[in-house]
Order: C-alpha cells, then structure tokens, then sequence
C-alpha cells in the first residue's frame, strides 16, 4: 500500500494538472454487469472498435500510477 500511494504521488505531480485540464470529448461508456453475462465480450467488442478507448489489466491494477510507470514496471514485474 506504500509503494502504490508514493507511486501515485509521482503521478499526480507529473500529470495531475494535465488529467485535470483534458476535456472529454464524448460521454464515456462503462460495461457493468454480474460474472458470466457476457461483459468480457461486450468489452472485447468494443475495443475493437477505434472510437472507444479501454483500460488494459495493467492499467486497471496499477490505477494511481498506470501514466508514468506503464512503460517500465510491467517488464520489472515480469522480472
């Protein structure tokens, strides 16, 4: 829990302002649902689709430090 909330510190400190800043430039669209009802697939759709944006499992694990850490902590973790 350390490591990740002084990872996140760095973040807001190098991109806080910048993500605070970004207007959307569409309403986002969140795929909710229970276990086995079909939101991996809906998921898997639209991110096919060049108009949407989607989260990678690195990106959803790594929340609070995902903008800065994503280039080199994956293949420092992988070891």
């Amino acid at each position: 829990a350390v490591l990740n909330t002084l990872l996140a510190w760095v973040e807001t400190l190098l991109f806080g302002l910048a993500v605070w800043r970004t207007p959307l430039q569409q309403r986002p669209v969140f795929v909710l649902g229970q276990p086995r009802s079909g939101t991996t697939h809906v998921h898997n759709l639209l991110a096919r689709d060049e108009r949407f944006a989607h989260a990678t499992t690195f990106d959803v694990g790594f929340a609070h430090c995902f903008l800065w850490t994503a280039r080199w902590l994956p293949a420092l973790l992988r070891g």
